[in-house]
């Protein structure tokens, strides 16, 4: 069965950022025993989902963790 799109990042023992618990089982990774494991790129996956889920920075409303770039620790 295909996996949910939700966003509820977990980070794989192998230093990737997963969206949800079901694609780090599919990938067959263990989960890391923390988020410094995937520090960097925590929060960060390749392409951000649609879901709305706001965030506020700096006074602008971003639609999800995602897509506001601070979380996923570029400039």
């Amino acid at each position: 069965a295909p996996c949910p799109h939700t966003y509820k990042p977990v980070c794989g023992a192998n230093g990737e950022v997963y969206d949800n618990e079901c694609f780090l089982n599919k990938a067959g990774i263990e989960p890391a025993e923390s988020w410094e494991t995937c520090r960097g790129h925590e929060l960060c996956p390749s392409v951000c989902t649609e879901e709305y889920d706001p965030v506020c920075v700096e006074g602008k409303i971003y639609g999800n963790r995602c897509m506001q770039s601070h979380f996923c620790g570029k400039v």
